[in-house]
């Protein structure tokens, strides 16, 4: 979870596999300024994420009393709004969190953290972020009345602002594999010293990182794939009001889990379709790697395996857009004899492990 420190203008993130929080106040120059204990704040959840925790991530300045949480470090309180008003989606904190747990956990188990040469690796991870306000409108014209600025207002200000977020992970994840390879073929072996040598070099005006990062060894130490991001998003609705996301009535969210449930089945049905339809291309059937960089032998997708697998997506998505017949589980039915069959496929050689990931969401 997400919150903003109000006094301090930092997200802070409150994650249920450790038992505090601690975070540093922002500072450009913290490494010259070596901050003392009040810019320096703990908050402690031994117990894990409990209802005050959870209150800082709904606490809407202009709507509810303000959470307050004592930190340990200065014996003093801080003040937490909804981390929507700095991070509704918390792209980048959840990055953020994935390599301190990894690393953590790691270390604690007397193993060393991928640093490009040798270690241990963080597992990727794949994103589905759900976005419960709309990017499209659906009025036209566009109305002009009290209610409908105030909810439109609300859904521009709140709404993913991701794609560049993810556009540059995703730049970010190609650059580390053309190293990787890179490295690979530097350390011959007329060179075995290459790589570590590459790797410990200085970065170019290191003299002016204030993050600990002076050669590219820490540049590239705890490093990880996303594999993949996924957005479901809700769609817009004709009878909204202003300050509908203060509507906690039984009606409401019933009505917005069923929506949420359909959207969400919608976009999983359209995301694997299009998979499945582009699995026969090069781009994706070509020779893989292991992580040494040595080839291995690529699987034929024949038309027969498409042909088979896209037919229970079919059938799952003329039940879903019948809409008033459609009931969930009939759909998860056919979701489930999708993945029996990506299991089956993988299992007689007709799928390549890789290939098969991509189609188990």
């Amino acid at each position: 979870m997400v919150s903003v420190d109000v006094q301090s203008g930092d997200t802070v993130a409150f994650d249920s596999y450790s038992g505090e929080t601690e975070y540093e106040e922002y500072d450009e120059w913290k490494e010259a300024n070596k901050l003392d204990k009040e810019h320096h704040h703990i908050i402690r959840h031994q117990e894990g994420i409990e209802w005050d925790h959870l209150a800082t991530t709904f606490s809407m300045p202009d709507l509810y009393r303000f959470s307050r949480l004592q930190d340990e470090q200065t014996g003093k309180k801080r003040t937490f709004w909804d981390g929507g008003v700095l991070s509704n989606t918390p792209l980048r904190e959840l990055i953020g969190q994935h390599k301190k747990y990894w690393t953590e956990h790691i270390e604690k188990v007397g193993q060393k953290i991928w640093d490009g040469e040798k270690g241990i690796r963080i597992p990727d991870l794949d994103v589905y972020i759900v976005d419960v306000w709309p990017a499209k409108l659906s009025d036209d014209p566009v109305p002009s009345d009290n209610d409908f600025v105030a909810s439109r207002k609300t859904d521009l200000i709140l709404l993913d602002k991701t794609e560049y977020e993810e556009s540059v992970t995703k730049m970010i994840t190609h650059y580390m594999k053309l190293v990787d390879r890179l490295l690979i073929s530097a350390n011959d072996k007329d060179k075995p010293s290459a790589k570590g040598k590459f790797l410990d070099d200085k970065i170019i005006d290191s003299t002016l990182n204030r993050k600990g990062i002076n050669t590219y060894r820490d540049l590239l130490r705890g490093n990880f794939d996303i594999n993949r991001i996924m957005r479901i998003e809700r769609k817009d609705d004709l009878y909204t009001m202003g300050y509908a996301m203060a509507d906690f009535s039984a009606r409401s969210v019933n009505h917005l889990l069923e929506l949420g449930k359909y959207d969400a089945l919608d976009k999983l049905i359209r995301n694997l379709t299009h998979i499945v339809d582009n699995l026969d291309r090069r781009t994706l059937a070509e020779e893989e790697e292991d992580e040494e960089g040595d080839k291995k032998m690529s699987t034929i997708i024949t038309s027969q395996t498409t042909n088979s697998l896209r037919r229970h997506l079919e059938k799952a998505s003329e039940l879903l857009q019948s809409k008033e017949n459609y009931t969930y589980q009939e759909v998860i039915n056919h979701l489930y004899d999708f993945a029996d069959e990506v299991n089956k496929r993988e299992s007689n050689h007709q799928l390549s492990h890789s290939k098969a990931d991509l189609l188990r969401p």
